[in-house]
């Protein structure tokens, strides 16, 4: 199990690496248009009809 572990912590490592490279300007920007995704989603998801209880 452990070592299963530490597989899988190295792979998000090497998976978020390029994150180490960004700016402060880039990390703004980035979470500037996760914003913007999150309220268009929010918005979009607001508009849809409501479903039955017990439905998927």
């Amino acid at each position: 199990m452990g070592e299963q572990l530490d597989l899988l912590r190295t792979a998000l490592q090497d998976r978020t690496a390029w994150m180490d490279g960004l700016t402060e300007q880039d990390l703004e920007e980035m979470l500037r248009g996760l914003h913007v995704c999150i309220d268009a989603v929010q918005a979009t998801g607001s508009d849809a009809p409501e479903r039955p209880a017990g439905t998927s």
